[in-house]
């Protein structure tokens, strides 16, 4: 357990080195047979091992966070997912995720957006929906891999870029520019170890938040996604003690109150100093495509730290949701199901799986979603993303 590799391993499996630990680490105190040394080395090892299943769990956690707050977010407001069995199969596969399915977890968000515009367009209300999860990894979390996407600058391990910048590093984002004498951003918050002095030479994962080094400038960008047309609390849990951080909200519709603004709008600006809290804006009119900009720049001894983001729902715009219902169920359509124009005339010859990395199977697993291809008489064929049931 020297260097852990459990990604996709079985929460069974984690379950069992659990148990395994708690039943020796009961023992320890009666196994007066051994010497010291023996003792010792039998509790140091049953302490990696506990570090072990410490990771693992929480890497799954972290690694799936995003897509169970969806799936429970796009239930608490009615969405029927296709049917009872449908549904409890969505259900049992984002169980079983032991990673991030961005395809999927889109999905999910475009779900949450329909059944948002359905509400409204029936005349319901909200004034405190939490829909932080239609942010991009809003919790900032990400893999820190020594060599990958983690380097050591001035002694201190930091989130690696390449070429200033580096989409691959934080799930969701891009670090449009990093700059300065230092010139870096580092995790905040890891969860096996702790401190700038963590050993990364062994894969191990971070979650919630970024900090920037002193004397460091810089741009992050997430990438884009969909926000329902409504009036939202947008902000960030974080710390400040820089004098220049910009924290943005680019819409395709973005301003304060009623008012036909900018659609740019500066949610934080300035120099204002402050220990850990939430930095939001009340009101703001959001509507369709989205993205989070920070600028910052740092000073000697100064950081910004960012937790987590998040977006609440307030209000509806006066707009026709019943259109944008339908509009929205048409996008969602062409996420789950692409079916090529065929003859009705032709019959099905053969018929082949795909994986989603575009790799042929044998046969597809029950709660999986898959690539269908219905090889036809007339030499067409027929593409479907299908959730096996």
């Amino acid at each position: 357990f020297e260097d852990p590799k459990l990604e996709g391993k079985d929460l069974a499996e984690y379950d069992t080195l659990k148990q395994t630990y708690e039943a020796a680490d009961a023992k320890k105190a009666v196994l007066n047979t051994l010497t010291d040394d023996e003792f010792f080395g039998l509790y140091d090892g049953l302490e990696s091992l506990k570090d072990a299943y410490v990771f693992g769990m929480e890497g799954i956690v972290a690694k799936t966070r995003q897509i169970r707050e969806l799936f429970a977010l796009a239930e608490t407001l009615g969405y029927d997912f296709g049917g009872a069995a449908t549904k409890d199969s969505l259900k049992n596969l984002i169980i079983n995720l032991r990673k991030r399915d961005a395809v999927l977890e889109n999905v999910i968000k475009e779900a949450v957006v329909l059944q948002i515009y359905k509400k409204f367009a029936a005349g319901e209300s909200f004034d405190s929906l939490d829909v932080s999860a239609l942010i991009p990894n809003y919790y900032l979390y990400t893999d820190g891999v020594a060599g990958e996407n983690m380097e050591q600058k001035s002694g201190i391990w930091v989130v690696k870029t390449i070429d200033g910048g580096n989409s691959t590093v934080l799930p969701g984002w891009t670090f449009a520019s990093i700059g300065g004498s230092n010139g870096y951003w580092m995790p905040t918050t890891t969860t096996v170890g702790a401190g700038d002095g963590h050993d990364w030479t062994k894969s191990h994962a971070f979650i919630s938040g970024l900090r920037c080094g002193p004397q460091t400038s810089g741009t992050i960008n997430s990438d884009s996604f969909n926000v329902p047309a409504g009036f939202y609390q947008f902000g960030l849990r974080g710390y400040n003690q820089t004098s220049n951080v910009a924290l943005e909200l680019i819409s395709d519709s973005c301003s304060l109150g009623t008012g036909s603004g900018s659609s740019l709008k500066d949610v934080y600006n300035g120099g204002s100093k402050f220990n850990y809290k939430n930095v939001s804006v009340d009101s703001i009119k959001v509507s369709g495509n989205t993205v989070i900009n920070i600028k910052q720049t740092s000073a000697s001894g100064s950081e910004f730290d960012m937790r987590y983001f998040f977006l609440i729902l307030r209000g509806s715009l006066d707009v026709d949701y019943a259109a944008l219902a339908t509009a929205q169920e048409t996008k969602l359509a062409d996420l789950i199901t692409f079916v090529a124009p065929v003859s009705n005339a032709a019959d099905a010859v053969a018929v082949q799986y795909y994986n989603l990395n575009g790799v042929q199977i044998a046969a597809p697993e029950a709660g999986k979603i898959v690539i269908k291809r219905t090889i036809l008489s007339n030499g067409a064929s027929i593409v479907e993303k299908i959730l096996v049931k």
